[in-house]
């Protein structure tokens, strides 16, 4: 006589990071409470469960990823992950996924590209591909 679990109930495989210094929970199996909602509310409820904050976290939420791709807090949980999936947790302290996150949403072109000065930002169009190091020359020695 076995016991049905609810529809919504989830269990997740959590692989984290080795930034954190988890020892044994290093990979480990999670259960989502019916009151996670979010990824960030699923990233709050891990953070406190493993304790991220005392072992390498920083105090900052971490990050899920699925697959190597970031989910964002704003995400509903069980429209974005299915149960025994594997997440991995991620530092959100500035490293690797937030970083990743950064680059695409808010310029990866301007990361890429050399700095110029503002003057000659202002008035010269950003370097083409493949010019751009010769332009951000010319554009440096004329100023």
């Amino acid at each position: 006589c076995r016991r049905q679990r609810p529809s919504s109930a989830m269990r997740l495989r959590l692989r984290c990071s080795t930034a954190f210094s988890l020892g044994d929970l290093q990979w480990c199996m999670v259960h989502v409470p019916d009151h996670v909602h979010t990824a960030g509310d699923l990233a709050g409820h891990v953070s406190r469960l493993l304790e991220l904050n005392l072992r390498g976290g920083n105090a900052e939420l971490p990050q899920l990823l699925l697959d190597g791709f970031l989910i964002p807090h704003a995400e509903d949980v069980r429209e974005v992950l299915r149960d025994d999936e594997v997440v991995d947790v991620e530092p959100g302290d500035g490293s690797s996924a937030t970083l990743a996150a950064a680059a695409v949403g808010a310029g990866a072109l301007a990361l890429a590209l050399p700095s110029v000065p503002a003057s000659a930002s202002a008035s010269s169009p950003a370097p083409a591909a493949g010019g751009g190091k010769r332009r951000a020359a010319e554009a440096a020695a004329s100023a």
